[in-house]
């Protein structure tokens, strides 16, 4: 049998357990004792013989070897409360009888302790209820030592009210108004209510004609306000150009001429330049041109006008023509250095001459 001198200890409180041996035929004897987690053994030894074992293992548990003379000997357990666990600790000892080395019996006995706190020390406050805006929590304390608790009561939340900022309605979606509400608990103080979608403003777009290098743009519409697009305008083509063949002039003893060229009949862009002929000059046989039958008269190199001087306008009408101009008369007397050419060389020494530089034409 085990039994203990006290049925109820306080934590920290030891107590003697013993268990006595007899009625087996045996040579020896082999005690293992385990013990729950409220309990913890301090030490343990054979009475009669007076030996004492060494704990062995970490989880509460004490062995003793071999005793001669079992029969009429006592097992002394001191056992100490270490965690109320609420419930009694049912500690066993298990005996294995041997006959040298057979074995003979096998016999396990309990005991029950009882383990209680009788010095509460309680840990933090901790949330067991939680608090709501309209209702209160509840916070407990546990003892660390045992199952004891203290419930204290946490008052209510309140509402924690804010401002619901308005949603502006657009052309395609609902806003709201201004509202407010709670932060916790989302319960609605004044509520929101719905401003309709304002529509779309609808402005129409004029088309884009094309022209012969850019592309157009059909008719459409779109909206004012959040400028999506209600009736989508098309891409037009570009026209491309309408070529017109622009003949050759040919070039006169006095005017100059062209070459072909080319260009566009609707914007007018010219497609392929024309370039300026020099007019071809008079060709005299006994006084009389041989291409235009003009008649041979007295030339005033410079004199270019034929008003019998020489003087800014006439230096006006070279530059003119040797620029290009088609509306300047081409005359003999343009050939300034009568070399028999008319070109930039007559236009510099016809300038110097009307600046005032000691120059002979002709």
């Amino acid at each position: 049998a085990l039994r203990a001198a006290k049925k109820q200890i306080a934590i920290g409180e030891s107590v003697s357990v013993v268990m006595s041996v007899s009625g087996v035929e045996a040579s020896s004897a082999y005690v293992s004792v385990t013990v729950p987690q409220g309990l913890e053994i301090v030490s343990g030894k054979w009475l009669k013989s007076g030996r004492l074992k060494d704990f062995k293992g970490d989880a509460g548990v004490i062995t003793f070897g071999s005793v001669i003379a079992v029969e009429g000997d006592l097992i002394e357990l001191v056992i100490k409360g270490v965690k109320d666990l609420n419930e009694v600790s049912n500690m066993e000892a298990t005996v294995q009888f041997k006959n040298g080395t057979e074995p003979v019996l096998k016999k396990t006995v309990s005991a029950g302790i009882r383990v209680v706190c009788t010095a509460h020390t309680y840990g933090q406050w901790e949330t067991t209820v939680a608090a709501t805006c309209e209702t209160a929590g509840v916070e407990t304390q546990t003892c660390l030592s045992c199952t004891a608790k203290i419930d204290r009561t946490v008052d209510a939340l309140g509402h924690d009210i804010a401002e619901v900022p308005a949603v502006a309605p657009t052309c395609t979606e609902s806003g709201l108004t201004a509202g407010t509400a709670c932060t916790r608990c989302q319960l609605v103080g004044i509520a929101q209510t719905v401003v309709p979608a304002l529509g779309h403003e609808t402005v129409e777009l004029s088309a884009v004609a094309p022209t012969c290098t850019t592309t157009g743009l059909t008719a459409g519409a779109a909206c004012a306000r959040c400028e999506s697009a209600i009736v989508e305008q098309m891409e037009v083509p570009a026209l491309g150009h309408e070529t017109v063949e622009l003949s050759a002039v040919a070039p006169t003893c006095t005017a100059t001429g062209l070459t072909e060229g080319s260009a566009c009949t609707r914007c007018q862009i010219v497609l392929v330049e024309q370039e300026v002929l020099p007019a071809a000059g008079h060709s005299y046989t006994d006084g009389v041109c041989t291409v235009c039958g003009a008649e041979e008269t007295d030339i005033v190199p410079g004199d270019v006008n034929g008003d019998g001087q020489v003087n800014s306008l006439d230096g006006l009408l070279l530059m003119r023509y040797l620029n290009g101009w088609s509306n300047v008369e081409v005359s003999d007397a343009m050939d300034v250095s009568g070399d028999g050419q008319i070109n930039s060389l007559d236009g510099l020494l016809l300038m110097r001459y009307l600046n005032g530089w000691d120059i002979s034409l002709g």
